[in-house]
């Protein structure tokens, strides 16, 4: 019994009592810039972006701060195809993933221009 005691009392003294990292939930404050590096090296042709229009970020609640993000491509025969229709995710303040969106979850979100997408890979840095 002596042995049981003696075991417990050491694993107890291992047990990690620390409380795991916060993410805290802040707004993003440089989001146009994160997505539009994230899309350069993820979009096959990132050069001549037409109609991209971004929102401020939102939020749902308690859940993480988002962006809505639209724009037409141009794919891989240089021919433009539908518009995209994205959220970017954000956690404490940085991109965290961006993905297609739910019909419904920017539908009331409200735009604006988003010159600097347009603008994205027609200088040297893209190529």
């Amino acid at each position: 019994m002596a042995c049981f005691a003696a075991a417990a009392a050491l694993l107890a003294a291992c047990a990690d009592n620390s409380k795991p990292d916060v993410v805290k939930n802040i707004p993003p404050t440089d989001y146009r810039n994160e997505i539009g590096l994230l899309l350069m090296h993820t979009l096959g042709d990132p050069t001549n972006i037409r109609n991209a229009s971004v929102t401020d970020p939102l939020r749902n609640g308690d859940g993480p701060y988002f962006v809505c993000v639209r724009y037409t491509a141009r794919d891989s025969p240089k021919t433009y195809g539908q518009p995209s229709n994205q959220v970017a995710y954000f956690f404490d303040g940085r991109l965290n993933q961006i993905s297609d969106t739910l019909p419904e979850q920017c539908a009331k979100a409200v735009y604006k221009p988003y010159p600097e997408l347009e603008k994205l890979c027609q200088a040297k840095k893209c190529e």
